[in-house]
């Protein structure tokens, strides 16, 4: 879904999955890209930094999408990764 740009569904679908199962690695993951992908930095920031509080191992390919997010949001120009 991601790669199909139904960023929309996909976001749902990790929600509701989340709903159900909050420490769910992979659906937070996709709920954090899809969000910066729609450029919504606050949300995306937030569920980032929920999954690299829960998977620490996690933290290399975490930390760029926070930094993105938070350049974004103090209003950086910087490519969505």
């Amino acid at each position: 879904m991601l790669e199909k740009n139904q960023l929309d569904e996909l976001i749902s679908r990790c929600r509701t999955l989340l709903g159900e199962r909050p420490n769910h690695a992979y659906a937070r993951w996709h709920l954090g890209r899809s969000l910066l992908l729609q450029e919504r930095w606050a949300l995306a920031l937030e569920e980032l930094m929920v999954l690299r509080r829960k998977f620490p191992d996690w933290a290399a390919s975490i930390d760029p999408l926070t930094k993105e997010a938070r350049s974004r949001l103090a209003g950086g120009d910087h490519a969505v990764v």
